[in-house]
């Protein structure tokens, strides 16, 4: 790729390792042009870490550090950053993907979903005090307007304090003056007294301490928007004030211009008026290149800049989930400042992260005494720092509930703090089974929604939410924004994502007006393409509604072995076909390779077959969690027990996970289990509690809805049995609702046939 490239605002010139944006000009390593090369010619693929090392550092011997490295730096030349990504997006664990079209100059949908969910505080606005100004500057000529050029942003100012010899009030004069000039200006953003104020906490100062230029360069550099430095300073020699005003860069300390104006005591008002004119005409005409636009460092307490620098890096990695790397840096930065709270409690997730989540709990001691020392650091810090500390202690303690009240705290102080607000997610999520704990659905999904709003470019996050609302919590309604978003992503990566997300219209039609017909058209049109894991995707809808001979013509499109034999078990389980489920079931348990694939479905079902000894080995090859109970545990658990003999445990640990608000298809499972041990013990009447409130949840086309026709079966078969002759009638209705458009010959349809004739046999 010699030509050039043109995106956003930029345009690249590979030959040239030359980037031109609103910055200037900057010219880059050629290894890093050669990574930004590779991206934007995969157009929108997923580049792994591997990929980027073999295309641009062959025959040489580099870690990944290389990649990083060239990955972070390519985001500060393009003003981008990991969390809301423009133009260069993580896939965690996978690599690295080029948000930006193919270089023709147009904007993307990622570019423009990315800008509409920009904070408001990277939005150009002007006051309505300073309106009358503003419209005399656009009277000025169009030369000036010319001269001075325009910026995509005000320019930010800090205003240092410098007393010199004419004495404090003076001085002080002269910065409330240069202050209240510079303030009226369109373009120029003075910054606020409450960041300084906040810079100067995490820098371990008092909000009475003087802001020097040395001071506030570090604040400029820890704030990240102030790009200019102004140092104003007013001497008395002999009868005359000599006023002096200096231009800094921040980052470099150099001087961009000085200025200087002298006056008696008498006319301090008219000098301070004329040096602040010029400093404003100054600030105005400065050149793009010779601001610096930056992203701020992390808000953390250190007075070591350098600590600081090394654990915003850290973050950076962290945040891309690079656990090594960050680690070695979080040691680095506590070399620099051994009482950096924020950088021990960051240690401790990092190596926390890098073990396996089965061993966490077991190797505690290996990241536990960073906690201990963050929390003990914590108490002078800033409300915002010590809760994320007090909350992440607990978390990594596997205290998970003593977290959630400092995490809440945390993020009602800063709503945009995203590890914060995921860890209330997943731990919300997570606990919603236990309905004694009120309000734990509710905020499961306000703290998901929070997430993903925050992360409103990441496909992956969205599609999570988007599947969480629709075929757990049953809402199609709360998920089609994120179903929009997932759509506008995908298809400005020309990715094709999963098959649901396709007729996720008809399914909502469906849903809203109870007809199959506009849902099993686009299925249909959908299967003629399909292939694979979409295959057996499909296969799920298709079955839910009855097709069960297209549903496993899909399965049997699944290359994998595994899973193909997972889809068929659950075939034959619904279908009633036990000789067949414990035939698919054995050959699954006897690839080793398959065992690796434990989940809890596949648990449930080996109890449902009889196999609840094997049933005890994959359920303990599932990690544990430091939660009390994983998702789905109490039901797969309690299957296993009813399987082993042990009834009333059993009973306990399945009538605990019905009170999940939730879908799923296990919870059906382990409940038509624990119906069958009623019957057992000659307790219809229990069996048909256990059923009836099993299937008072709604389910939904593609989310295992088909787990219900076993429990369908065995209550019309109850109902007949105790006499409930109404019960049944309508039980049988629902299913024939449920179930029009079904196979000729289904074999619940074929049930429902037995009791509607015996029905009218009996009314005869």
């Amino acid at each position: 790729m010699d030509i050039a490239v043109r995106f956003g605002p930029f345009e690249v010139y590979p030959s040239l390792n030359l980037v031109i944006g609103p910055d200037g000009e900057q010219t880059i390593e050629p290894k890093m042009m050669q990574v930004l090369v590779l991206l934007i010619e995969r157009g929108g693929e997923v580049v792994s870490r591997e990929e980027i090392l073999e295309e641009v550092w062959p025959d040489t011997f580099v870690g990944d550090e290389v990649v990083y490295r060239s990955i972070s730096e390519l985001r500060k030349t393009l003003g981008d950053n990991s969390t809301y990504p423009r133009y260069l997006a993580t896939v965690p664990r996978k690599g690295y993907r080029w948000l930006a079209g193919d270089g023709t100059g147009h904007q993307s949908s990622g570019e423009m979903a990315n800008a509409a969910g920009r904070p408001l505080w990277r939005r150009v606005f002007v006051p309505a005090a300073v309106l009358l100004i503003v419209l005399s500057i656009l009277l000025v000529s169009v030369r000036e307007k010319t001269e001075r050029g325009s910026f995509e942003e005000p320019v930010t100012v800090l205003i240092a304090q410098s007393t010199g010899s004419a004495g404090e009030n003076l001085g002080r004069i002269l910065h409330q003056g240069l202050e209240s000039k510079l303030g009226q200006s369109p373009r120029i953003r003075i910054l606020a007294p409450e960041r300084i104020s906040e810079m100067l906490r995490l820098m371990r100062l008092g909000p009475s301490t003087p802001v020097t230029v040395e001071v506030g360069r570090e604040v400029c550099l820890r704030e990240g928007k102030a790009n200019v430095l102004v140092e104003a300073r007013l001497d008395r020699e002999r009868d005359r004030l000599i006023l002096r005003t200096q231009l800094i860069n921040p980052d470099s300390g150099d001087v961009i211009s000085a200025h200087r104006e002298e006056s008696p005591e008498a006319d301090l008002a008219d000098a301070i008026q004329r040096l602040a004119d010029t400093v404003r005409d100054a600030v105005e005409k400065l050149d793009q290149s010779q601001l610096t636009k930056r992203v701020g460092l992390e808000a953390a307490t250190t007075d070591s800049l350098e600590a600081l620098r090394l654990y915003s890096k850290a973050m950076s990695f962290g945040y891309e989930w690079e656990w090594g790397p960050a680690e070695r840096l979080l040691n680095r930065a506590l070399e620099e400042d051994p009482d950096f709270a924020s950088a021990y409690i960051m240690l401790a997730w990092a190596t926390r992260n890098q073990i396996h989540p089965r061993e966490r709990l077991t190797r505690l001691d290996e990241y536990s005494g960073f906690a201990q020392k963050a929390l003990g650091l914590s108490s002078a810090l800033p409300d915002a720092e010590r809760f994320w500390i007090e909350g992440s202690y607990h978390h990594l303690r596997g205290e998970i509930d003593e977290s959630v009240a400092p995490y809440q705290a945390l993020v009602s102080l800063h709503p945009e703090h995203l590890w914060a607000t995921h860890n209330l997610s997943i731990h919300f999520q997570t606990r919603v089974h236990h309905t004694a704990w009120n309000g734990m659905l509710d905020s499961a999904v306000k703290y998901m929604k929070a997430e993903t709003d925050l992360l409103p470019t990441d496909t992956f996050q969205n599609l999570s939410s988007a599947e969480f609302l629709a075929f757990r919590l049953g809402s199609l309604e709360e998920a089609e924004p994120y179903v929009r978003r997932v759509v506008q992503l995908l298809s400005s990566a020309n990715e094709k994502g999963p098959e649901w997300v396709r007729f996720f219209p008809e399914l909502l039609e469906l849903y809203q007006q109870n007809d199959p017909h506009p849902l099993v058209a686009a299925l249909e049109e959908a299967r003629s393409e399909a292939s694979g894991s979409d295959a057996a995707n499909l296969g799920f809808a298709f079955l839910d509604l009855g097709k069960v001979t297209r549903a496993e013509a899909l399965y049997a499109l699944e290359a994998d072995l595994g899973r193909r034999l997972r889809l068929f078990s659950f075939a034959h389980y619904v279908k009633g076909e036990g000789e067949k489920l414990r035939k698919s079931l054995a050959e699954w348990y006897s690839d080793p390779d398959h065992l690796k694939q434990a989940q809890p479905m596949v648990v449930v079902l080996f109890a449902l077959a009889g196999y609840s000894q094997e049933a005890q080995t994959l359920l303990e090859r599932i990690p544990p969690s430091p939660y009390s109970a994983l998702d789905w545990n109490d039901a797969a658990t309690g299957a296993i027990q009813i399987g082993l003999g042990n009834f009333e445990e059993g009973r306990r640990l399945i009538e605990r996970a019905l009170e999940c608000p939730l879908n799923d298809m296990i919870f059906l499972m382990s409940a038509e289990l624990l119906a069958r041990g009623w019957e057992e013990r000659g307790s219809p009447e229990e069996a048909i509690r256990v059923l009836e409130r099993a299937l008072q949840r709604r389910f939904i086309v593609g989310s295992g809805a088909a787990a219900q026709w076993p429990l369908w079966e065995r209550l019309l078969r109850l109902y007949i049995q105790s006499g409930e002759t109404d019960k049944r009638l309508e039980l049988a209705g629902r299913i024939r609702k449920s179930l029009a458009i079904a196979d000729p010959g289904h074999p619940l349809l074929r049930a429902v046939v037995a009791v509607e004739e015996a029905t009218h046999l009996e009314d005869q």
